[in-house]
């Protein structure tokens, strides 16, 4: 009897322990997916604050000047999708949120005034009294 006894609170307190370490895994889970994507999307400001600033910067320099900048191809491992449009912003979006950051000056990629900006190196320069951006 004893020995069942002994047995029977083992397994209550093994239980109550899974049940505790259960409940702390879950709620550490769940904050770390709100941290993602506070991150992530402190990650898609940054991104467009440097781009809209290099462009503000080459717009203030003389014809020729260059800038070249490497743009990821994901944001904290969240894929993002950038598109400069003729409204003078950039939208880097993630998910179904996006940052939008305007831009001081107008963009264009040299044939058009809407147009993707694909990850690789992104190069910015004042072509006359025009900033242009293409992706090599």
């Amino acid at each position: 009897m004893r020995k069942s006894q002994l047995m029977l609170e083992f397994i209550i307190a093994l239980t109550i322990v899974i049940f505790v370490c259960g409940t702390a895994f879950y709620i550490s889970v769940q904050k770390n997916s709100e941290l993602e994507y506070i991150k992530t999307k402190e990650s898609a400001s940054v991104l467009c604050n440097t781009v809209a600033s290099s462009i503000d910067e080459i717009w203030s320099m003389n014809k020729g000047a260059t800038m070249i900048m490497s743009i990821p191809s994901k944001l904290n491992f969240m894929d993002y999708s950038a598109k400069a449009t003729s409204q003078k912003t950039i939208i880097v979006s993630f998910l179904s949120n996006s940052v939008i950051c305007p831009f001081i000056t107008n963009v264009t990629n040299g044939t058009s005034s809407s147009f993707n900006i694909l990850p690789g190196n992104l190069r910015i320069y004042n072509n006359q009294n025009e900033v242009v951006i293409s992706v090599a």
